[in-house]
């Protein structure tokens, strides 16, 4: 019996004299959202630094180490590829692009009190607006590409 007690804390103490990380906190624990996660500790102690060739390692020290994906969308500016003419207007309207792609574009066309007056589908490089039904006044073109506008411009109709 005493031989079996002996075997058990020999066993026990050889378990404590392992290379495992040592590490006493007062607290910590690990949040995540839907930008990342990160894992910290409070009360560490002691932790052992090693420093060669440039580079500087701490153990017992949780080491950051992060993932980027970075993309960009370059923004184009559709300032030179769209033109509505003549301005003002007797009541035709011309709207004329140049290096876009006709997929998916339509016009839409406001008054200021924000009056929807004509949809627009545009299916060629140059496509005639006609205002003759609408009062005089100021009015909003929208040119948009994919739900999106991507030019607005301010027309006046004599």
């Amino acid at each position: 019996m005493y031989n079996c007690f002996i075997l058990v804390v020999i066993l026990m103490y050889s378990a404590n004299l392992t290379l495992a990380q040592e590490n006493i906190n007062a607290a910590g624990g690990d949040s995540k959202s839907q930008s990342g996660s990160v894992s910290y500790s409070v009360g560490q102690n002691f932790y052992s630094s090693i420093s060669g060739n440039g580079v500087e390692i701490n153990e017992g020290i949780q080491q950051p180490y992060e993932v980027y994906n970075v993309s960009s969308i370059d923004e184009v500016s559709y300032t030179e590829l769209i033109d509505v003419y003549p301005n003002p207007t007797q009541g035709k309207l011309t709207i004329e692009l140049q290096e876009l792609d006709l997929r998916m574009i339509d016009c839409q066309v406001y008054d200021l009190k924000g009056n929807l007056v004509q949809n627009i589908k545009i299916n060629s490089l140059k496509t005639d607006i006609f205002l003759d039904e609408v009062t005089s006044g100021t009015y909003l073109v929208y040119v948009k590409q994919v739900g999106k506008t991507i030019q607005t411009f301010k027309i006046i109709k004599n």
